[in-house]
């Protein structure tokens, strides 16, 4: 069965029509063909956004920053027991191995800390990938597989932006949220329409959030994953334990819209599929979801500073550290 009509018959089986993040989450978590799950090459991104994890100059000052801020949290960590890194969606491994380096650098050095990193993955490819040094796991933000309290550090670099989404229309008049995306299959391909938001406490919740910040440019993007990701994050870290997530933000772009929709429709499963991410929202979440702290800001201002004043390029890229 070709993809256009494995996704034809998804929607079909769904009411003819599908919710738009229900179709994302079709499109990028099929167990079969999902883009995110199945696929070994995830470079396609019809939106052209790089992720900068696969230049090395931005891979390398970012990985050394990652690791310093985990080698500095383990002097906290009881002598002869290990620092548990576990890292979300790490793809080809890139990140991991130069990770590793830098850690094995700080040993030579005389620092002495053993680690436990952690891979989780949906994609059975790329857990191949990360298979070279740790444990690699199956699992997903949502669901990592992991023990209660069993995690000093959780990471991810994009992994909140590929959260299936949903898409809303924000009426600054009334701050309210009237109307969202669905998809339906038409003309032999698919077509994005607008119709009554289906309510719930987590759109009202967005809604509220909206209100707050006097609205967004364009269609608001946003996840009900984005709650689990952060309850699973807390249910997985020690007391204390620090969760980082670096992403796009929406100040990167004029308006608040998701990558590749237009590619998604016209070929399902086979192309990438994201959206900018609201920090300001994403740390109001991780308080609700019991986080005692977080705080986001520019990742070259940070990075920037640790390099001791050197440029990094990764304008529009933000990075949130949420302590349990």
């Amino acid at each position: 069965m070709d993809s256009r009509q494995r996704m034809r018959e998804f929607i079909q089986d769904n009411g003819g029509r599908v919710r738009f993040d229900k179709f994302a989450r079709e499109h990028l978590m099929n167990p079969e063909c999902g883009f995110y799950s199945r696929r070994a090459d995830i470079a396609r991104n019809p939106a052209q956004v790089v992720t900068p994890s696969r230049l090395e100059e931005y891979a390398v000052p970012f990985s050394l920053f990652v690791s310093s801020v985990v080698m500095t949290r383990s002097q906290g960590i009881q002598k002869g027991k290990p620092v548990v890194f576990a890292e979300i969606g790490g793809g080809s491994g890139s990140f991991k191995k130069a990770f590793l380096e830098h850690w094995e650098f700080y040993n030579n050095e005389g620092l002495n800390r053993n680690i436990e990193y952690i891979s989780i993955d949906p994609n059975p490819n790329h857990r191949a990938s990360q298979s070279f040094a740790g444990k690699v796991v199956e699992g997903t933000a949502q669901r990592t597989g992991l023990p209660d309290r069993s995690v000093d550090v959780l990471f991810d670099d994009e992994v909140i932006d590929c959260l299936p989404f949903r898409i809303a229309k924000f009426d600054k008049n009334d701050g309210r949220i009237h109307y969202e995306a669905f998809v339906k299959a038409e003309n032999g391909g698919f077509g994005v329409f607008y119709d009554r938001v289906e309510d719930g406490e987590g759109i009202r919740f967005y809604e509220r959030h909206l209100k707050g910040i006097g609205g967004m440019r364009g269609d608001c993007n946003w996840s009900e994953d984005y709650g689990a990701y952060w309850k699973e994050s807390h249910r997985i870290l020690v007391p204390g334990g620090l969760r980082l997530s670096a992403d796009y933000s929406t100040d990167f772009m004029a308006t608040n819209q998701g990558n590749g929709q237009c590619g998604a429709l016209l070929e399902p499963y086979e192309v990438d599929l994201t959206h900018f991410v609201d920090f300001p929202l994403q740390a109001k979440i991780a308080e609700r979801s019991g986080f005692m702290f977080a705080e986001f800001e520019e990742m070259g201002k940070s990075i920037s500073e640790m390099m001791g004043g050197a440029p990094l390029h990764c304008i529009g890229r933000k990075m949130i550290a949420a302590i349990k």
